[in-house]
């Protein structure tokens, strides 16, 4: 180990029995280490790593009783770390964090202020992280954190233990944006967590400590291929976030909302049968929104080319809240009782070459239109319906041909509920 310097500096330092530390005054602090080697078998390799430290600190006899500002920075050109990977990261790793005012107010225990801190840890090509935050009472009144981070998957997959990497190849970028305001849980606010004998509901008011939460996810030429059985495998290249995918709490889990944009290039190697003829692209958006723990929003639109499909999805859930007061998980009983629910979904194609392989012996062309919805009236009705529409569809069937095929189909069936204990319930409802 060298240390190639360390100075400790004060002026106007006098003794003070109101003082923390018995001393009132300014202190200025700085130090720089190089240790040539580090070794420990099992934990880490180090060579060259670099520690430099500064602090000033002004000591007083009132509040804040020691105001500080410190920056450390530790650093080291290749290392490698048993707990990522027996490979050196290539690239080195380093971490460095800056604090201003930090106000101390009390030593036992140990109570502060952060006014502002900020941090950056790279760990070669594969992580690069950014924080800041701010903090009341360490966090336990009041916090603030937010960052950036970016994640490069080819270089953190190369640097994974074969015992560790998962199968497949992976490549891209992944880029997050993230916020949160609150305060720091004590021991008893995550307790619940973990407690089966309490009611849902309790469970997730635990995380009351969270008031908003914010991540934004942004995917750029993300791909994987991953082997499947006998010699196959999936390939998906190409995705990226037209619109970045947003995350947002407030409450805990009170109210959540989720939505973005994906699309995705190349899909091949789908074990479908029959596989697609051609690569596919495929463009999704998705968006849900839980308010209130009693309400559930939920729309999805998928297309995919060159099939031509439109596919997309509507469902709401409500009086979630009934649930939620029960220490066993809801019964299907429990669900069909107290839930209303109500599901829309629809598919449009236009039938062609593209789809020939998924008809064999028959070949349709011309545009179809199918539906199906469900609606349940907790404790009351459920009903299904199913619609398959095409104008102008030509079919052939060997040497038979037909030639603008007009189809307009709805089927629908309703039935009342009835639960056990209830006494006479409701007569069947069906109409078609």
């Amino acid at each position: 180990m060298k240390v190639s310097e360390i100075h400790l500096t004060g002026s106007d330092l006098v003794r003070s029995p109101k003082a923390l530390l018995g001393v009132a005054g300014m202190a200025h602090v700085s130090e720089s280490v190089r240790i040539e080697t580090v070794d420990a078998p099992g934990l880490a390799s180090i060579t060259g790593l670099q520690h430099d430290l500064k602090v000033w600190a002004r000591m007083q006899d009132q509040p804040p009783m020691i105001h500080l500002s410190a920056e450390t920075v530790v650093e080291a050109p290749s290392p490698q770390l048993s707990a990522l990977s027996k490979r050196p990261i290539k690239g080195g790793m380093r971490f460095g964090v800056q604090i201003t005012d930090l106000d101390v107010s009390s030593l036992g225990p140990f109570m502060a202020d952060v006014g502002r801190l900020e941090g950056a840890v790279r760990l070669g090509d594969v992580l690069d992280l950014r924080f800041t935050g701010e903090a009341d009472d360490l966090g336990t009144e009041g916090l603030s954190l937010s960052g950036k981070t970016r994640v490069d998957l080819k270089a953190a997959h190369a640097l994974m233990p074969a015992s560790r990497k998962p199968k497949g190849t992976f490549a891209g970028v992944i880029e997050t944006d993230w916020r949160m305001e609150g305060r720091r849980p004590d021991p008893g606010d995550l307790k619940p967590l973990s407690d089966p004998g309490i009611p849902l509901r309790q469970r997730v008011d635990a995380l009351g400590f969270l008031d908003t939460a914010r991540v934004t996810v942004n995917l750029t030429d993300v791909g994987l291929d991953l082997p499947l059985k006998d010699g196959a495998s999936l390939s998906v290249h190409g995705i990226q976030s037209p619109s970045p995918v947003k995350i947002a709490l407030s409450k805990g889990l009170t109210s959540v909302q989720l939505q973005g944009d994906l699309a995705i290039e190349r899909i091949s190697g789908l074990p479908t049968t029959p596989p697609p003829k051609s690569p596919l692209r495929a463009k999704l958006s998705v968006k849900v929104d839980q308010q209130d723990l009693s309400t559930l929003e939920i729309s999805e639109a998928l297309r995919l080319d060159p099939l031509g499909i439109d596919q997309d999805l509507q469902m709401s859930v409500n009086k979630l809240g009934r649930l939620l007061n029960s220490k066993e998980l809801p019964t299907v009983t429990a669900l069909l009782k107290h839930l209303d629910v109500s599901v829309e979904a629809g598919l449009r194609t236009t039938l062609g070459p593209s789809l020939a392989s998924f008809t064999p012996g028959l070949s349709l062309e011309g545009p179809v239109t199918a539906g199906i919805g469900c609606q349940l009236n907790g404790g009351r009705d459920i009903s299904a319906r199913i619609s398959l529409e095409s104008e102008g569809l030509d079919v052939t069937a060997g040497q038979a041909r037909i030639k603008g095929l007009s189809t307009h189909i709805f089927l629908s069936k309703a039935y009342g509920l009835q639960f056990a204990g209830d006494g006479e319930g409701k007569s069947g409802l069906a109409s078609v």
